[in-house]
Parts: C-alpha cells; sequence; structure tokens
C-alpha cells in the first residue's frame, strides 16, 4: 500500500501509518514518509473542518488553502500529478495552520 494512490481513503493511509516501525532513533536522521505526510494533511483537515469526514476535509482545505488563493479554479494537469504533488501540498497546509496557532 505504500506506493499506491488510487482508492486508498484516509483511513486505508492512517492504518499503514500505525504500522510503520521506526528505523532510526528519534531525531537521529530525517526520512520522508508518505503516511506520515498524509496523516498531516488529514491533520490539518479536520482542525480545519472538524464536523467533516477526514478525506472529505482534507480536500476541502486543499481547495481553500492552496488552490482558491492560488487563483486556481480547475486544473486536470494537476489532479493527474497529484500522487507526486500531494506530499507538498499537504507540508503548506501543516505549515500555514502551525503558523496561525
Amino acid at each position: 500500500m505504500i506506493f499506491q494512490f488510487g482508492g486508498i481513503t484516509a483511513q486505508d493511509s492512517l492504518t499503514t501509518l500505525g504500522t510503520m516501525q521506526p528505523t532510526s532513533k528519534f531525531g537521529e536522521l530525517f526520512q520522508y514518509s508518505n503516511p506520515m505526510a498524509a496523516a498531516a494533511g488529514y491533520v490539518a483537515g479536520h482542525i480545519l473542518y472538524p464536523e467533516m469526514e477526514l478525506g472529505a476535509a482534507y480536500d476541502r482545505a486543499i481547495q481553500s488553502q492552496v488552490f482558491d488563493p492560488l487563483g486556481m479554479k480547475s486544473g486536470p494537469t494537476l489532479l493527474a500529478r497529484w500522487p507526486q504533488i500531494m506530499p507538498a501540498l499537504t507540508l503548506k497546509i501543516s505549515m500555514a495552520i502551525a503558523s496561525d496557532a
């Protein structure tokens, strides 16, 4: 599931995250994790839209916090590349929420 994108739900991502084991001591080295980045996005979406299901809250957060400020109303090319750009957008939302806290 680590390299799958299509058909993965928020719960699937969090379940995968729950099965991961550390490969180094905390703070010893940086390691990027797609499931961790996805979890950060779901947390950010939930903070902004707590009444919504996690996946829907994430989608709305991406739209309202990233796409709308950029004036992006549609983007089929963007959607086709979503698996490659999702981690960077998740980070942007997480950083925006952190800076407002």
